[in-house]
């Protein structure tokens, strides 16, 4: 009998490995823009509770 080697070929293991970096890069800027979001709604949070326990001090700011 004769036995047959099959193994994956280089352009095979290219493309995987390829594959692999797309989807790092990605889950990597999803990550990124996730915590930046994050820390945007954090600072709109205690803005409006400034705003919201202190208005006459706020107007005194502005103006």
């Amino acid at each position: 009998m004769k036995k047959l080697n099959r193994a994956f070929s280089l352009i095979e293991l290219s493309i995987v490995i390829l594959i692999i970096g797309i989807i790092i890069a990605g889950v990597t800027a999803a990550t990124s823009v996730a915590s930046k979001m994050r820390l945007v709604l954090q600072m709109q949070c205690q803005v409006n509770h400034f705003t919201a326990t202190s208005p006459k001090l706020l107007s005194i700011i502005v103006h």
